[in-house]
């Protein structure tokens, strides 16, 4: 059983400690008071204004801003894994299969995503949830979602399932 929750909570106004901050690249975490993470960005990489509690998620989502890829400060924070948070594996999935440029653009897909999110929650979430226990670091989460749902393995699940045009 894992102890992460499947809700997201989001909490609009921040009453906690910025831990990472990087202008340029328009990407914020704070530290609530409570112990978890929140995460926003504004970076054009995104499509749209990026808020979100859920660490998989912003993982998996800030993986797609090219400038962040080399930022150590910022793929070092650490998870506490004392603290409870709110993870739906479908938001991650969300970005890892192309996120708001794919998902909003209709490129790929023969269906939109809230048709075919549950194709992927149903088939990795298992080991979704078994990277997040084994995890750290927000490096440890993006390592070992670019060895376990990288473009090849979910563009073949895919093609299995009918998903591709």
């Amino acid at each position: 059983m894992s102890k992460f929750n499947s809700k997201k909570t989001l909490i609009i106004e921040n009453k906690g400690k910025v831990i990472y901050q990087n202008n340029e690249l328009q990407v914020k975490v704070v530290q609530e008071q409570d112990g978890s993470l929140f995460f926003e960005s504004h970076n054009h990489s995104l499509s749209e204004c990026f808020m979100t509690h859920d660490f998989a998620e912003a993982v998996a989502a800030f993986m797609r801003i090219k400038e962040l890829i080399n930022d150590k400060e910022f793929w070092r924070i650490k998870v506490d894994s004392n603290t409870a948070y709110d993870i739906t594996p479908a938001k991650t999935f969300y970005w890892l299969t192309g996120g708001n440029k794919e998902w909003k653009g209709h490129n790929h897909f023969k269906y939109d995503w809230s048709e075919v999110n549950s194709y992927y929650t149903d088939k990795y979430s298992e080991a979704f949830y078994k990277i997040l226990e084994e995890s750290i670091t927000l490096e440890d989460i993006r390592n070992r979602f670019i060895i376990n749902f990288n473009l090849p393995v979910l563009y073949e699940f895919a093609l299995i399932n009918d998903l591709i045009i």
